[in-house]
């Protein structure tokens, strides 16, 4: 907006002059206005008559709506019927400008009455140009706008406080009580703040953002003359990377890093759509994109879940405006040049080297005679070389050239913009070229007053043309290291031998290419409806087809050195082979957005669902032995070498979404996201995810507390936000399945002939699931010297955990490594943009500046690193205190018969402990036990801890710790652990910590463990009398477990006194029967359902013997 006075200039003085002769005062004009607001008929009658309409941004009846009809009549008629019953006046200024004012302002009552006083005077702007249409308005709503000049004139009857306004400059107030002259200045105000910048599914106001944003608009993109888009980035967005890494035709895009790398193995590059659908940034037409959002952080991009883990770009292109038909082309042509090459050396020079580096070596010389021919013109091209590789393979400059033809206009009902593109790029070597070729028509047609449809087509074709033989960065390799005495041509014509028949000039001249051809289809439609106001319904369907075709064929040439023929290169003789590609993707979108402001509260919800489906189909053919030149097809080669191969996949993705967005104020702003994806990628189960996120901002220059600062900072506002993310975009549709292959390496032989047959290729692991991601974004914005100078700072720290990965398996295994959830990796930076604006005289001009630093660190790599260890001890006080407690957590304690642990044990001792349990207790099961002895201990043990477990769940109460099989808190425990005689329990009991037993974590022994402390003292005054002398009144808990006997104790004291019972009197006997027989039922329910099972029940375990030894000795790395 900071040249829009300038333009208005231009019209009004400089195209007015030229519009009053093609349009004189009387000329007729038509126009047809149904069902518009005042402000919308404007713009139509703008469109429809040339005339410019100047007007205060606040007049009343604006949004009043018209409709009429007028065929051919003078602009006085049409201003009459636009403007009947309303408060607004007009007067007609020549050439062709409509000033608009209130009916009581001076404009349409030039004449003073008695008791006013008059203001006039002159607005400029701050470069001294008079402000055209600039707006005056008192408190009493009494007000004029300027001429032509700047000028103005306005009569009031009391004093008031007079605002000077105009579009892209800050207001002015001024207090005015007498007649005078007041000239006005306004300055410039380069960033409007009410900018809509377009975000995922809709768009939102640049104040209103609380995530990290930054997007570029067409002037930007159109001024760097690039022709992809990821080059149109580069140096613009902090925290974005984009690194070319070629400069060959076709393949010059660069690749393109938010925030640092995001993954090992999935995706990292960033999810771009093109209006809303996937596609490539480096295939669209620059000249038809209107501007490139950019979502760097999770609270903006959360809401495209599993695919915005890497950040989002998004690419709006332009539509069709109402108004007349404007015709634009762009187009520039240049030369591609090497910046540095190394000069190549004659042949005499190299040999001289040689023989100077032989002789540092003490060694005889080389070359000194054929030195000696060389000097005497012995260069003949066929016995001796002096070959310019560089300057017989590598061009001084490529032909570049961008040209686009683009048509926009339109009317109330029906919108156009349309746009043709060509683009072609030679390489820097023969043979070597890309062009590409591009149309896209964007058309809106408004069907009634509440419903609109949008249909959009897009079609796009690229060719590249490449030597076959070898890439083009390689053989401008070869060329510049290849040396001179090397033959190149032979002085018949003939290739010359080069080195063992490669001849960079015969792979770039001998006509044997690479031609690809990659035309895409693009189909949008959409429809909008406005069923009440501020509710619409958006529906989009989108289909898309690219395609992909690449011929190679290979030529031997033939090569000659001293005149005698050194065969053909390459060896393997002429080839051809044929390349077809098909990907079709379809994607459907419903949404509904509600947005309303009441009071100062502003509400937007949004809420919607997209499906999308991918199909990809690949075939390749090829056959060698063409003997025939002309004859290059396919079928015309040796069918006895023909070979081909296809694939194909499909892929498809569900997904549900929401957004709020709420400000009070325009002050206190929030904003939450959520997206539910699920993906063909991964088996049912785990497919599907959610992502949420949460952001929210504070402008605190909109504080009353605040306005006295306002002069110099124009804006400042402070913002954070956490969201969840997803990443599942590995190579392969099928993941989690095991992969099947067929070749004759799999084959067998069936009657001394070998059959093709089928193995498995991959392992296959069911259970992978999603990566994920963490993040936390902190920033803040500010805007000083009326928003000339803007500065943006962000600091974020993103986490990522359950990599998808691939470990290596043993070889013998004969099969690819299936993909596991493992790992973690942690990125956290901060990113700085700085921006002055400003304008001196007619010359605007802007400074901008990046500087962004992130720091990508691999936290655990193999997922199995934790910060736990295991370890055996024979003095368990040394042992426990050698642990370092920076890098450990817990300690878990396993005696020396332990051989086996239960499946997830970790992750269930993790799970206490991060709920804050510091001393745990496990389940130990003796394994192979003889005797009747250890058999009945192992039955009471396992009846003992069944209770323990319902005295856990069901009343709360704590375990007791049976001294081995047990995980203690490290920190805890090297503080407590005098020497190796400590009553670790004792401890714990007076310091009132909750001992948890997890009868799930079980430690198969092969005996029965022992206790590593002296045997735990069963007096309650050990406990007791500490308890009540430090006020720990949780002793009870303590008291009840002690005061319940063990169940064989009990059973055994019930059964004898029943028997005394009955032997005295057995008349009195009958209940303590009864009480045995209700024991015994208890505890039989009480015995865990594993000590009944069938014995040939195949064990639960993880870790043998022989792995659990070393793991058991394992020691901090």
């Amino acid at each position: 907006m900071k040249n829009y006075h300038l333009k208005m200039l231009i019209s009004s003085c400089v195209l007015g002059l030229l519009l009053t002769i093609a349009h004189p005062a009387n000329a007729q004009h038509s126009v047809n206005i149904t069902n518009k607001t005042i402000a919308q008929a404007i713009k139509v009658i703008e469109g429809n008559t040339g005339y410019k309409f100047f007007y205060a941004e606040n007049l009343p009846d604006f949004n009043k709506k018209v409709n009429f009809k007028i065929d051919n009549k003078s602009i006085e008629t049409i201003l009459t019927s636009l403007l009947k019953d309303t408060e607004i006046a007009y007067v007609i200024k020549s050439p062709k400008q409509i000033i608009l004012s209130k009916k009581t302002s001076q404009i349409s009552d030039p004449k003073a009455t008695s008791g006013t006083f008059t203001i006039r005077g002159q607005v400029k702007g701050s470069d001294g140009e008079p402000l055209i249409g600039a707006s005056i308005i008192s408190t009493n709503n009494i007000g004029t706008i300027t001429d032509l000049d700047g000028n103005y004139e306005l009569q009031l009857t009391q004093p008031t406080t007079l605002t000077y306004t105009y579009i892209g400059y800050t207001p002015i107030k001024v207090k005015v009580s007498k007649s005078e002259t007041k000239n006005i200045t306004l300055e410039s105000s380069d960033v409007i703040l009410d900018d809509v910048v377009v975000v995922g599914y809709g768009t939102q106001k640049k104040i209103n953002l609380t995530g990290s944003v930054q997007s570029i608009n067409s002037e930007d993109i159109l001024r760097r003359n690039v022709s992809t888009g990821s080059a149109a980035l580069q140096g613009v967005i902090p925290g974005l990377t984009a690194i070319q890494s070629s400069g060959q035709p076709g393949a010059d895009n660069a690749s393109i890093k938010i925030r640092g790398l995001g993954s090992l193995n999935s995706a990292t590059s960033p999810l771009v759509l093109i209006d809303g659908v996937e596609g490539d940034m480096n295939r669209i037409d620059l000249n038809s994109v209107e501007s490139i959002t950019v979502l760097k952080d999770a609270a903006s991009a959360s809401i495209y879940g599993s695919r915005a883990s890497n950040g989002v770009i998004l690419i709006t292109t332009k539509r069709g405006s109402e108004g007349k038909v404007k015709l634009t082309f762009n187009g520039y042509a240049g030369f591609n040049t090497p910046t540095t090459l190394p000069t190549p050396t004659s042949a005499i020079e190299y040999m001289q080297a040689v023989d100077v580096a032989r002789a540092n070596a003490d060694q005889a010389p080389l070359y000194t005679q054929t030195i000696d021919i060389y000097q005497n013109g012995g260069v003949d091209n066929i016995n001796y070389y002096d070959t310019d590789w560089r300057n017989e393979v590598i061009k001084e400059s490529a032909l570049i050239q961008n040209y686009s033809l683009s048509i926009s206009g339109g009317n109330d009902i029906t919108k156009l913009f349309a746009t043709a593109g060509y683009y072609a790029q030679d390489g820097l070597i023969d043979n070597n070229k890309f062009t590409r070729t591009s149309l896209r028509v964007n058309t809106d047609t408004k069907v009634n007053k509440w419903m609109k449809l949008g249909v959009d087509i897009g079609i796009r074709q690229s060719t590249a043309k490449s030597p076959v033989m070898d890439t083009a960065a390689n053989i401008i390799g070869k060329a510049l290291t290849m040396t001179p005495i090397m033959s190149g041509i032979n002085a018949d014509g003939t290739w010359g031998y080069g080195i063992n028949g490669t001849n960079p000039i015969a792979m770039v001249r001998n006509g044997c290419v690479t031609n690809s051809t990659a035309p895409e289809y693009t189909a949008r439609t959409t429809l909008s409806i406005d069923p009440f106001d501020g509710f619409n319904i958006f529906g989009a369907y989108t289909w898309k087809r690219a395609d992909g075709e690449t011929n190679a064929f290979v030529k031997p040439y033939q090569v000659y050195e001293n005149g005698v023929s050194k065969g053909e290169f390459p060896t393997t003789g002429s080839s051809k082979s044929e390349q077809r590609t098909k990907t079709v993707t379809k994607q459907y979108n419903l949404q509904g957005t509600y947005e309303k402001n009441f009071h100062k509260n502003y509400l937007k919800a949004l809420v919607g669902f997209q499906s999308e489906e991918l199909n990809y189909s690949y075939l390749l053919a090829g056959r060698k032995n063409y003997y025939y030149d002309g004859y290059e097809e396919l079928v015309n080669g040796d069918i006895s070498t023909a070979s081909n191969s296809s694939s194909k996949y499909a892929w498809a993705m569900l997904s549900y979404f929401f957004r709020i967005n709420y400000a009070y104020d325009d002050r206190y702003l929030l904003e939450v996201n959520g997206r539910y994806d699920g993906t063909s990628r991964f088996k049912k189960g785990h497919r599907w995810g959610f992502f949420p996120s949460v952001s929210a901002g504070w402008r605190i220059s909109e504080e009353n507390f605040f306005e006295s600062a306002k002069s110099v900072v124009s804006n400042l506002k402070i913002r954070a936000s956490y969201g969840e993310l997803g990443n599942q975009a590995i190579s392969g549709y099928y993941p989690y399945a095991s992969s099947i292959g067929s070749a004759t390496s799999y084959g067998y032989w069936f009657d001394k002939e070998l059959a093709t047959g089928v193995a498995q290729i991959q392992l296959a692991n069911e259970a992978i699931t999603w990566e994920k991601s963490k993040q936390i974004n902190t920033g803040l914005d500010l805007g000083l010297f009326n928003n000339r100078f803007n500065a943006t700072f962000d600091y974020y720290i993103k986490d990522i955990t359950d990599m998808l990965q691939q470990f290596p398996v043993p070889l013998f295994v004969g099969m690819t490594a299936p993909w596991e959830n493992a790992g973690s990796m942690r990125n956290k930076g901060w990113e700085l943009s700085l921006t002055w604006q400003d304008r001196v005289g007619n010359l605007n001009y802007y400074i901008k500046g990046n500087l962004s630093d992130v720091k990508n660190e691999v936290t655990d790599l193999y997922g199995k690193e934790s910060p736990y260890e295991f370890i055996t001890y024979s003095d368990l006080y040394q042992g426990i205190n050698s642990l370092d407690k920076e890098h450990y957590d817990l300690a878990l304690i396993l005696p020396d018969t332990a051989r086996t642990l239960s499946p997830q044990l970790l992750d269930k001792i993790y799970d206490a402990y991060d709920a804050g349990i510091q001393a745990i207790q496990l389940h130990t099961l003796v394994e192979g036990c003889k005797g009747f002895r250890f058999k009945f201990r192992v039955m009471r043990d396992e009846i003992k801890n069944s209770l323990y477990r319902a005295g856990n769940t069901q009343f709360g109460l704590s375990s007791n710790l049976l001294g081995t099989n047990m995980a203690i808190d490290l920190a805890w425990l090297q503080k407590n652990l005098k020497s190796s005689k400590t009553n670790i329990e004792r401890k714990l009991l007076r310091q009132n910590i909750y001992i948890d037993y997890l009868p799930e974590a079980i430690v198969y022994c092969e005996s029965y463990p022992t206790c590593p402390y002296r045997k735990r003292p069963r007096k309650m005054i050990s406990y007791l009398l500490p308890s009540l002398l430090e006020g720990n009144w949780s002793f009870l808990n303590r008291i009840m477990q002690l005061l319940i006997p063990s169940p064989l104790k009990l059973c055994i004291f019930v059964g004898i006194y029943a028997l005394l019972m009955t032997a005295y009197n057995w008349t009195s006997s009958f209940g303590w029967w009864s009480i045995l027989f209700g024991l015994f039922i208890v505890y039989s329910l009480a015995i865990p359902d594993y000590l009944v099972e069938d014995k040939k029940k195949k064990k639960h375990s993880i870790w043998r013997k022989k792995h659990l030894s070393s793991e058991l000795k394992k020691t901090p790395a």
